[in-house]
């Protein structure tokens, strides 16, 4: 947690602006205590304005996932391939980041992880890949950021990256030596459209993977699929 919100006690991002917005001689009057130098008090506002806004928008996400997975499970819906290959209902995956992890999926990425990440707006999709992304996956990646505006960077995979079998893979019952990389870009609007659409672009320009997608199959993955049914 950022200093400003311990000095004021935040907890919403309403709340923040309310500080800052309406009371501002308050706030000057008050952090006079605690700083000299005002450059980095403005810094430190940017940054707990990005947190909380993130944080707010996080908490939305996670509740909608377990309002529509519940739905999902009321009514017993049948799941797709991708869903019974990655061993959990897509109501899992955050909306912003859903549609996207699924059409990866299917050019043959296997994702880990994805959505919001750390407290600064961040947001991620993380790959087990047997060999590392070829130079096009990159270069479209990369090409983003001018076009859209966006921060939009790959990290990964170097040789720090390579994992060997019976580390990282087995938390997925993916028995394969390969890379950890993943695809990140800062969003700090607190737009879950536009959150969505920069995702849904970057899985529309990805090609193909040129793999096929592994199947997890750790014992979380072994149970979904013996209490869940696969659609025809």
């Amino acid at each position: 947690m950022l200093e400003l919100q311990y000095i004021f006690d935040l907890k919403s991002y309403s709340q923040y602006n309310d500080l800052t917005y309406n009371h501002s001689e308050y706030m000057k009057e008050r952090f006079s205590d605690h700083f000299s130098n005002w450059d980095y008090l403005d810094e430190l506002i940017d940054k707990t304005s990005r947190h909380l806004c993130s944080h707010e928008i996080r908490m939305e996400a996670w509740r909608t996932c377990k309002l529509q997975r519940c739905e999902a499970e009321a009514v017993d819906v049948p799941v797709s391939q991708v869903e019974w290959d990655m061993g959990m209902r897509k109501e899992n995956l955050e909306p912003q980041v859903r549609e996207a992890v699924l059409r990866l999926q299917e050019k043959g990425y296997t994702t880990t992880c994805s959505g919001f990440e750390g407290s600064d707006g961040r947001q991620t999709i993380d790959f087990f890949s047997v060999n590392p992304p070829s130079k096009e996956i990159l270069r479209q990646v990369w090409a983003l950021t001018d076009e859209t505006g966006i921060l939009t960077h790959t990290y990964g995979p170097g040789p720090e990256d390579f994992i060997g079998k019976g580390s990282f893979t087995n938390r997925f019952g993916l028995e394969k030596e390969g890379y950890m990389w993943n695809i990140n870009f800062w969003e700090t609007s607190g737009d879950m459209k536009r959150l969505k659409s920069h995702w849904d672009l970057i899985a529309d320009r990805l090609p193909a993977s040129g793999e096929q997608r592994l199947i997890r199959n750790d014992k979380s993955a072994q149970e979904f699929r013996r209490t869940h049914r696969l659609q025809q």
